[in-house]
């Protein structure tokens, strides 16, 4: 999937990008309400989330830094024009206060893979998992609590089915530059 990410042209990156936007747009435009949004910097074939982020109004964007390799913990900090790649080659911000993902309306993920179950396979590091693994998805009396995580990917990403670990963090949807799926029942506007 690496591979096949990489021998994307730019052309061809940006054709997925915004057609993954215009689905946001057409199908669940509500998203582009959240008010915070967690999302990445685009590396290695990665689908952008810029279209998305550029439709939204009033939206505060933070971005991933990593501040501990071995250990593969990130902070996410305000989105802002000075970024500097890390030793991956990933841009990121480098001041800024950080935020709890808790706090986020919506997390915006990259993936390697992913399949309808809302599995998704990063780049094998898991600082994602890590990031997200204190969310606190569920309110009590059943009422939705915390960000909505979702996947974005190009088409071609879809799995049948992808192995798990305990760890791995489940996505409430996938949106795709051909569809959008919806994988658990938090996945609704609010």
């Amino acid at each position: 999937m690496r591979a096949k990410r990489l021998s994307l042209s730019e052309k061809n990156l940006d054709a997925a990008a915004n057609m993954l936007a215009n689905i946001v747009e057409t199908q669940v435009p509500w998203l582009l309400q959240a008010k915070c949004i967690l999302s990445y910097e685009p590396f290695e074939g990665e689908i952008s989330p810029k279209p998305i982020i550029d439709r939204t109004s009033d939206s505060t964007v933070y971005l991933p830094r990593i501040i501990d390799y071995k250990a593969g913990i990130m902070e996410f900090l305000p989105s802002n024009p000075h970024l500097d790649k890390n030793k991956f080659g990933i841009k990121e911000p480098v001041y800024g206060k950080p935020i709890s993902a808790q706090t986020a309306d919506l997390i915006l993920v990259p993936l390697t893979a992913f399949d309808g179950a809302g599995n998704r396979l990063g780049m094998g590091a898991g600082f994602y998992d890590r990031a997200m693994s204190s969310i606190e998805r569920n309110g009590t009396n059943g009422l939705l609590n915390g960000p909505l995580i979702v996947g974005l990917a190009h088409h071609f990403q879809k799995m049948d089915c992808l192995p798990t670990d305990q760890w791995d963090v489940s996505l409430d949807a996938v949106i795709s530059d051909k569809e959008c799926i919806k994988v658990s029942d938090r996945f609704c506007p609010r």
